[in-house]
């Protein structure tokens, strides 16, 4: 019984709704032509940041590597802005969210996001439970005050 129950438990904290996580997707397309994003940005992924600088751009990480996305912005008007990181598994689910609020003097940008994927029960697809799951191409999407601005695509082996 002890057992159904902690297996149970597992596979509910992999329920998004379960955890109190909810993805509300941002905007793909502005609204109106008004409300198109202000700035442009790119973004490298990267298995570390020195010195508020992208160290080893790379594309392809082993599991239980540290990722990081680091994204430079440009042509940033005056004023409050936010900037979100919106990681996506393999099967297209959003794993992570990272937002954070800036304003800038110069219109220039820089700040990164990273995500771990490690922690699991077991090294290989098993379901819910293993973390073969997080093997494959993932997809991480910069967006800017909401509106999409770039993305980069990687692979964990």
């Amino acid at each position: 019984m002890l057992v159904a129950a902690v297996v149970a438990y597992l596979v509910l904290l992999h329920v998004p709704w379960f955890r109190g996580v909810f993805f509300t997707p941002e905007r793909a397309k502005p609204v109106s032509p008004s409300g198109a994003p202000k700035f442009s940005g790119e973004v490298v992924t990267c298995s570390a940041v020195k010195a508020a600088k992208p160290d080893r751009p790379r594309s392809h990480f082993g599991f239980g590597e540290k990722i990081y996305a680091y994204a430079t912005m440009s042509g940033v008007p005056p004023g409050a802005h936010t900037v979100s990181f919106n990681w996506f598994t393999p099967g297209g689910k959003c794993q992570e969210v990272y937002r954070r609020s800036f304003q800038t003097d110069d219109g220039a940008y820089a700040c990164w996001s990273w995500i771990e994927l490690e922690g699991e029960i077991f090294p290989i697809s098993l379901g819910p439970l293993g973390s073969g799951k997080f093997v494959g191409e993932w997809t991480v999407k910069i967006y800017g005050d909401g509106f999409f601005l770039t993305e980069a695509a990687f692979s964990v082996r």
